[in-house]
Order: C-alpha cells, then structure tokens, then sequence
C-alpha cells in the first residue's frame, strides 16, 4: 500500500502553507508604506518666562496708581527720657545759646527740637522718648561746637556739651610751587577772613578788606618786592619770594589788627641739574691677527707717501655724539 505524502495527509497544515505564502507574495508585491504608530513622547517641557526689559531706547510706562502719599516721621512727644546739661564756653557757660535736639531712628530724622540754655549756661529737656539722639550747641555769631555729639538719651540722662570761639582773624596761606628751589621765585598767597557762626549755628568765613600785612622772612626765603601790603575784596594778600640758599625758611606775618602768625613752608632745595649724564666710549682693541708680508710693504708704502701722524684722543671725559675722521690714502 503506497503511503501518500505528508502535506496530502495534513489538510491543515496544507491549508497554512498556502497560507503563508500567499501572504508573503502580497507583501511582496505591494507598493505602498506599511503603516506606523506615532508615541507621544513624556519628557518635561522648560518653559521660559517672558523678558521684562524694555527695548532699547524705551521705558516701560507703569500706568498711576491712585492712592494717599504717606512719610514716615518721629518725633519727641509723649516719652519717659529727659535729658539736661550745660554748654561750656572758653570763659565758662555760656547763656543764652541755642541747643537742638535731633532724634534718629534708623535714617530718618526728626525735626530738631530748639531749647535755650539759662543765665548759668543749662539746658533741660523732659517727657521725650528714649532713643538715639544728636546734640549740637551754638551761639550766634561768636561760639560753635563744630561736630554734633550722639548718645542714647533714656530717663535722667546728663550730658554737658563744650563751645568753641569763633570771632578772631583766620589765616590761610598757600605756596606755589610748594617745594621752592634756589634761585627761583615762588608767590606766598595769603587769605584774610573772620570765621563767624550764622542763625543756623554753620560756621562760615567772612573775608576782611583793608587789613595790612607785614611779612617778616627768617630763613633762606627773601621777598622781592614789597614786603607790606593790604588785602583786597577777598581778602587776599600775595608775596614774591626767591629762595637764595639751600635750607629752612620761617615767615612771620603780622595784622594791623594786632594778630600775628607763623608759617613754615618747606625748606629751599638745590633745583634738579639738567645737564646730560657723561657716557664713556669704550676703547676698541685691535685684531691680533698675522700681518703678511703684502700687507706689511702696503702700509709702510701708504705711510711713507702721507707720513700720517696717528694720535689717540682721550676719551674718558668724552660724552657723545661723537664724530670721527678717518683719513684716507691719496
């Protein structure tokens, strides 16, 4: 009996095959893509906040908001501290100068609160509340205590402040150059003024006109010139000098007024030399090479034709440029 193949004997697997390759030829065959499956992808996304900055050559208009204007102020009122003293003058308390009272809180200031000192020279202030405050005393025009003094003012505190006088001359003087030379002239420029104190308690300079100046030199600085003169409407006064010798200087000036004053400027110095430093020339050794014997009749006939007479200048003082003759054969 004749076995039949297995494919005959296998329907369903006959059927697979036939299948399969029927599948395979229609792929095979087709013209167009196989279709694809697009995954949304879940990685973070970095959001960038828009720019606030205004293009260049703009500025960004903020529309007005409506609203009430406030400011912050502190004042002295309704408070458990107290402070007093005395302002003390050059001659002893002083009466009838002015105190102020300025309490700081961080950098606001309150309004200075003003007291006036007694016949002996105090001041007292009570019911204020604690905290940093500043003092400053004056008397218009004549005593200033020039810098504020700041402490912690809180209950019974006790505080004497001192003045100084501000009603004589004030000299300023200044020197150009400052550093004088010998044999050179330098200007001696000199400021008459009196330093009084304004309604404020600032001190400021008040120049004086017509005041006669004499100047006295001891020293190597001399005047050239007058050595007496007034000041103008600023108050200036200005002498010429001359240094005649390397050394010290002191100048007296005294004020038709009675004032006297002395001033010491530098001392006069030899001014800087301004000739140029003398450069050696090195000497230049000869070779030390053979001479031959056609060389040597060369030169005896080249001496013997112009009779050269060689010299050796010295050079040890020599400065440059320097210019060399070199003589040449006939």
């Amino acid at each position: 009996m004749r076995r039949r193949p297995l494919l005959e004997r296998s329907k369903p697997l006959r059927l697979l095959t036939n299948c399969g390759i029927v599948a395979t030829a229609l792929v095979a065959c087709s013209q167009k893509p196989i279709p694809y499956i697009v995954v949304p992808t879940t990685l973070p996304m970095r959001i960038v906040p828009p720019t606030t900055r205004a293009a260049p050559g703009l500025r960004p208009q903020i529309p007005p908001v409506e609203g009430v204007s406030t400011s912050t102020s502190i004042s002295f009122a309704e408070g458990k501290a107290s402070i007093s003293g005395t302002v003390i003058g050059p001659d002893g308390p002083v009466a009838g100068a002015t105190v102020e009272l300025v309490r700081v809180l961080g950098s606001v200031r309150s309004d200075p609160l003003r007291l006036v000192t007694s016949a002996d020279g105090k001041y007292s202030a009570t019911g204020i509340k604690a905290g940093v405050v500043e003092i400053y005393a004056f008397k218009s025009p004549s005593f200033s205590m020039g810098d504020s003094v700041t402490l912690f003012v809180g209950p019974d505190v006790k505080q004497d402040v001192t003045v100084a006088a501000f009603d004589g001359p004030d000299l300023k003087w200044s020197l150009g150059p400052p550093q004088p030379y010998v044999g050179r002239t330098v200007t001696l420029s000199v400021r008459v003024a009196v330093q009084q104190v304004n309604p404020d308690g600032i001190v400021v300079p008040t120049f004086l006109e017509g005041i006669g100046v004499r100047l006295v030199p001891l020293g190597s600085l001399q005047p050239v010139g007058e050595f007496e003169k007034v000041s103008n409407a600023e108050g200036l006064v200005s002498f010429t000098l001359t240094c005649s010798a390397a050394g010290s200087s002191t100048l007296q000036l005294f004020l038709a007024t009675g004032e006297e004053a002395t001033i010491q400027p530098k001392g006069c110095v030899l001014p800087p030399s301004t000739q140029p430093a003398s450069t050696k020339v090195p000497e230049v050794a000869e070779p030390s090479s053979p001479v031959s014997d056609t060389d040597s009749e060369n030169s005896t006939s080249l001496g013997e034709s112009q009779e050269v007479e060689e010299t050796v200048p010295d050079r040890s003082t020599e400065t440059v440029p320097l210019t060399t003759v070199i003589p040449l054969p006939a």
